[in-house]
C-alpha cells in the first residue's frame, strides 16, 4: 500500500475551512493533513484544534517548520 501524502494547510483562514479541508477529507485515505501554517499564530492554532491537526506554526519560513511535509495546499 503507497504511503499516504503529508500536508501542510498555508493559510488558515475561510478558504482553509470550506475549500481545503473538504478537499483533503474526500481524501483522507491518500492524505493526512500534518500541519497549518498562518501568519497570526492565534488562528493558525484554532484552525488546527478545530481540525485535528497536529502542528500549527507562525509565519513564513515554512521549509523550515514542516520538515516531511509532501504537499502544500496554499
Amino acid at each position: 500500500m503507497p504511503r499516504r501524502a503529508r500536508v501542510a494547510i498555508v493559510g488558515a483562514g475561510g478558504i482553509a475551512g470550506i475549500s481545503h479541508m473538504p478537499a483533503l477529507a474526500a481524501e483522507r485515505h491518500r492524505t493526512d493533513v500534518v500541519a497549518a501554517v498562518d501568519v497570526d499564530g492565534t488562528r493558525a492554532k484554532a484552525f488546527s484544534a478545530d481540525h485535528g491537526i497536529p502542528q500549527a506554526y507562525t509565519g513564513r519560513p515554512l521549509r523550515q517548520q514542516s520538515a516531511g511535509v509532501d504537499l502544500r495546499a496554499v
